[in-house]
């Protein structure tokens, strides 16, 4: 039977936000047109849990209609569950708050990369705002009491338990010893962020150089991830390789730049990482880096020889990055025209999302406006509909006439 409180058109959805239908809802949302916007929003009105909501937003999150404010400010109340959840919630905050406000926009990558600055950027945004988040159930507690038992060492690891861990390492247990799933017992420490077991661990002879399987991501890889920097001091002091890849060809540096933890990327660097390493796709290091969001880490990067002309990394800051991310690219020499596969340039990515200050830096260094897409759009028409859309039509115009 039909949800008869959505269009007729849109009545299929109805069943996918109930479900919080991830995959699904990803799917449809490229079939969502600009009209079906306000009959979504006001369906938004009417669910009673927070995963639908998410699940709503998500469809309308790539356009700008008046009618979708009050929806994401509403969004930003959502509560962390501090399960799975919360990576889906956390991305739906981030694109509400770049819609809100142009300089969360201008900032969207550190949001996504940075969860302790997204979650103090959305409380002060609701403190502001006169709301409050909604109420959660308390997470379970992550303690695990010194008189818990384990019935083996992996437990030990994955509970964080250093007490058990030391006895079962004193009583005979392998240090270098690998799960039933295929990881390491210090790769596996280190996937639970248990530090003081990783160290314990090293100490005792696991491999440092241990790697999960599948995947191949080494400790050092994972220690990049949590920013670590204890673990993978250690690491390279017992002989980690530094630019030891995956399976995909990333590196330590370039998880540790696109998960934005500027003091690995020094650590890393100053062992010898390669700044220009690339993945199988061809994406360099520099082009991860704008995943992290930190001018920082970009100009570390650039300071020690990545190229600024190895793949796209303009069209990724123009995306994920902030104004000051492609002025300091434009200023190392970026092709400010260079497209992506889609014929998409940095220009018209900017446009597209909405953020004036991008636009005009990429205009002064000489983007040219005039260029379009596969689809035969340009910066101006993909300006169309986006939040601050006027603003950014009127900054293409003036340099075309």
């Amino acid at each position: 039977m039909r949800d008869m409180s959505l269009p007729h058109h849109l009545a299929h959805l109805a069943p996918l936000i109930a479900e919080a239908d991830g995959q699904a809802i990803e799917y449809e949302r490229a079939g969502v047109a600009p009209a079906d916007v306000p009959a979504l929003v006001a369906y938004y009105a009417t669910l009673a849990d927070w995963p639908a909501r998410v699940a709503c937003v998500q469809l309308v999150i790539d356009h700008h209609d008046p009618s979708m404010e009050n929806m994401l400010r509403d969004i930003l109340r959502a509560p962390y569950t501090e399960t799975w959840f919360d990576d889906w919630t956390e991305q739906i905050q981030a694109d509400a708050l770049a819609h809100l406000y142009v300089e969360h926009a201008d900032g969207r990558g550190r949001l996504y990369a940075d969860r302790a600055h997204l979650r103090r950027t959305v409380d002060e945004t609701l403190e502001r705002l006169g709301l409050t988040r909604d109420a959660a159930p308390p997470p379970a507690s992550q303690h695990v009491p010194t008189h818990a038992r384990h019935e083996n060492i992996e437990e030990a690891v994955e509970a964080g338990d250093l007490d058990a861990v030391r006895r079962f390492l004193d009583d005979g247990a392998d240090p270098r010893q690998i799960t039933g799933a295929g990881d390491p017992l210090l790769v596996l420490a280190l996937m639970h962020h248990r530090s003081d077991v990783a160290l314990a661990l090293l100490a005792a002879g696991a491999d440092p150089d241990a790697r999960r399987t599948p995947g191949s991501q080494s400790a050092l890889w994972w220690a990049a991830v949590n920013g670590d920097e204890r673990v993978a001091e250690e690491l390279l002091r017992r002989g980690a390789p530094v630019d030891d890849p995956d399976t995909h060809g990333g590196t330590p540096l370039g998880k540790a730049a696109s998960s934005g933890r500027p003091a690995l990327v020094r650590l890393l660097l100053a062992h010898g990482a390669d700044p220009n390493a690339t993945v199988s796709d061809g994406r360099g290091v520099l082009e991860l880096s704008v995943r992290g969001g930190l001018d920082e880490i970009l100009a570390l990067l650039l300071a020690a020889g990545a190229d600024p002309l190895r793949g796209t990394p303009l069209v990724s800051a123009c995306v994920t990055g902030s104004t000051a991310m492609v002025h300091r690219l434009v200023t190392a020499g970026a092709d400010v025209d260079a497209a992506d596969e889609g014929g998409v340039t940095p220009l018209m990515h900017a446009a597209s999302r909405g953020v004036p200050e991008m636009v005009e830096v990429l205009l002064d260094a000489g983007a040219d406006p005039h260029r379009r897409d596969g689809h035969g759009r340009s910066a101006w028409d993909l300006a169309g509909g986006r939040p601050r859309g006027d603003a950014i039509r009127e900054l293409i115009t003036r340099r075309i006439r």
